[in-house]
């Protein structure tokens, strides 16, 4: 969001960039392992933008004004999310590169996937604050939700795979399931 604060493209044209630049780092943790699966987060990426352009042009009007349904809303948001990276990662099919990125980084360091998910996105809101300030003086594009957001999800993802049967139910590549 930072990026597309200060410069004349889209979200979803900065998410592109930003996926194809979390692909490229796979590829270069991954050197030789780095194959077609890895490959089509291309077109996961590509896909996702759209979406992402459209959804943000759907909701630009909607503006809760109640803490309390925003808080709300946060906490499905971070909940639903959480649960879609748990369904995304088990079968360890296509993922996003995103959670591409997150995955491969855990399978290399060895390393639980919720606490990997957890670290990269408190770095990812450092690194809004940082060009945040470089670019505007201030903090602009990180609000309360995303640090909720970047401090939960991991922990919930953790708390799914730990105290859930649903994984033992998707055929997965990971003998930890």
């Amino acid at each position: 969001l930072v990026l597309s604060l200060r410069f004349p493209v889209t979200l979803g044209m900065t998410m592109l960039f930003w996926n194809f630049m979390l692909i490229l780092l796979q590829w270069a943790f991954l050197k030789r392992d780095f194959g077609i699966k890895h490959m089509s987060q291309i077109i996961a990426s590509i896909i996702y933008s759209i979406f992402l352009d459209f959804s943000t042009f759907l909701i630009k009007d909607f503006h809760p004004e109640h803490f309390i349904f925003r808080l709300f809303l946060l906490l499905i948001g971070c909940g639903v999310m959480a649960f879609g990276m748990v369904l995304e990662t088990a079968p360890r099919l296509i993922q996003s590169p995103a959670t591409g990125f997150v995955l491969t980084i855990s399978d290399v360091l060895r390393k639980p996937l919720h606490l990997v998910k957890n670290t990269a996105d408190v770095i990812m809101v450092l690194l809004a604050a940082v060009l945040s300030f470089i670019f505007f003086r201030e903090i602009q594009g990180i609000g309360i939700g995303t640090i909720v957001t970047a401090l939960s999800v991991g922990p919930i993802m953790g708390f799914i795979m730990n105290k859930t049967k649903i994984l033992k139910y998707i055929p997965t590549n990971n003998k930890e399931n």
